[in-house]
């Protein structure tokens, strides 16, 4: 049995013989042979699985610090936002907050670095540049050194501008995207976390697909606990070998990469703090208008529809899979869009109302016939300006504007929406995430009604396979292998 024993509040030593796994993990050997390596909860638990038995996972880990703080705004705060400031200012290897959307994440971490009296680097995405501005404004005593906000695209398109520079805290707002290890966003921001004393990352929704979505964020709060994602990965996931190396399958429904994980991370669930009214979930189902069929049907057969603006092609199976999600929501006479408009009219979609659709010509022809209509209306989309976004989902904030137009990944973070009456998703992506975050958007502090969610669905259409892809939680489907995509066409009842 190996002799466990905790040095210094974060390193254990083992004796143990020569261990791959070990090495693996990013342990090393000292000058009489044991091993060190960091004093991670979850280490110390698969150690105790794997090498000396489960009656020997009892190392304590090191306690926080204790802190008692105070802050101007502390009077302002609710009751589950105070805990995760004691967290963050109490801890010593940096965290990942994982509070569900519209908690207020963003306050609790001004307050905390107003706290340390910390000089911050935010590190965010494009959109959300203003929104933290005003809330540094809003909550900010002025006790921090400075702060300076960027985004990830920035980060990583100018990766010597904070050359030489150190920072307090780095934190990393809706920190799942840099859960990819091999993705610019999250290299960028791992370079960065060695000029930072603090690493604070903030998210409503850690992982996209499965649990090893985890570990590249984990990797950049404390990098010698989480030195090998393939450890990580076989412990919390199934993986299976293929023709390009091993490849994660699935989640261990037995295995809580968060709960094992719990020094480093913590968990603030909106259904756990907070007595909000409920969603008002509803479908609509419509039959596609006769020249949405017909091109439907020339795609699904052809891989080429003939549509009233020319022809549309697909070059492979992922293109026609989009191709035919594109042609049921919105192409030649659109059935969603025309059902968007009666239920408007009718007094049925009660404003302030949003749209939610990904298609850029096809949101932008929708603005056009719900303006016609007579409703204020705007058409948010990835093309304009931070700044112009910024200044008309303000305005739809403020009461101006009746119907929002916004696309899924444009508005998937950082905005409160609780004045919405009514939300409409035309078409909804393949990516789970981009529908979790958007939900989130209006079922926030502050919501004193039950908002209608509606989605609008073409039955025997790719819609069923989107609806089975987000149950499943499956990748996106421009990623997914040949097998998958004919599976998911195969679905259909059609010959893919």
């Amino acid at each position: 049995m190996a002799d466990q024993v905790l040095i210094d509040g974060e390193e254990l030593i083992l004796s143990v013989e020569d261990s791959p796994e070990l090495e693996e993990l990013g342990a090393r050997r000292r000058h009489d042979g044991r091993w060190i390596l960091p004093a991670a909860s979850w280490i110390v638990r698969w150690i105790a699985e794997l090498l000396v038995g489960e009656e020997a996972a009892t190392v304590a880990l090191p306690a926080p610090r204790d802190v008692e703080w105070d802050h101007p705004n502390r009077q302002d705060l609710f009751a589950h936002q105070v805990d995760p400031i004691t967290r963050l200012v109490s801890r010593p290897h940096g965290q990942l907050a994982v509070m569900s959307p519209g908690l207020g994440k963003t306050i609790v971490a001004i307050l905390a670095a107003d706290v340390l009296k910390a000089n911050v680097l935010v590190v965010a995405p494009s959109s959300l540049r203003f929104n933290w501005f005003r809330e540094i404004d809003t909550w900010s005593d002025g006790r921090s050194t400075s702060w300076t906000v960027v985004s990830y695209d920035e980060l990583w398109r100018k990766p010597n501008q904070f050359k030489g520079l150190r920072f307090d805290v780095l934190i990393l707002d809706e920190s799942v995207l840099v859960k990819s290890r091999n993705a610019k966003r999250h290299k960028a921001a791992f370079k960065l976390r060695s000029q930072a004393r603090l690493v604070w990352e903030l998210t409503g929704n850690p992982t996209t697909r499965y649990a090893d979505d985890l570990w590249g964020q984990l990797h950049i709060i404390w990098p010698k606990a989480f030195s090998s994602y393939w450890r990580f990965a076989r412990r919390y996931c199934y993986t299976r070998p293929t023709a390009w190396g091993e490849s994660v399958t699935g989640t261990r429904a037995t295995r809580n990469a968060l709960r094992d994980s719990s020094d480093l991370a913590f968990t603030v669930q909106q259904e756990d703090v907070l007595e909000l009214p409920e969603y008002l979930f509803e479908v609509l189902d419509v039959e596609l208008a006769p020249r949405q069929a017909r091109a439907y049907d020339q795609m699904l057969t052809d891989f080429r529809s003939e549509l009233a603006g020319g022809e549309m092609s697909a070059g492979n199976k992922a293109a026609r899979l989009i191709r035919l999600q594109q042609i049921a929501s919105w192409a030649d006479d659109s059935s969603k869009h025309n059902a968007v408009l009666e239920l408007l009219e009718s007094g049925y979609l009660e404003t302030p109302a949003i749209i939610w659709t990904h298609w850029l010509d096809g949101a932008e022809e929708l603005a056009e016939r719900i303006a016609a209509l007579g409703p204020s209306t705007a058409w948010v989309h990835g093309t304009q300006t931070v700044k112009r976004k910024d200044e008309l989902l303000e305005e739809y904030k403020a009461g101006n504007v009746d119907v929002l137009v916004l696309s899924l990944g444009v508005g998937k973070f950082g905005h409160t929406f609780t004045n919405t009456q009514s939300m409409v998703y035309v078409d909804k992506t393949w990516n789970a995430d981009d529908y979790f975050q958007s939900l989130h958007r209006v079922r926030r502090i502050g919501l004193k009604h039950s908002p209608l969610v509606l989605t609008i669905r073409a039955p025997g259409t790719v819609d069923d396979l989107v609806e089975r892809n987000l149950t499943r939680k499956m990748k996106d489907a421009s990623r997914m292998t040949n097998a998958e995509l004919s599976t998911l066409l195969a679905g259909l009842g059609r010959n893919a």
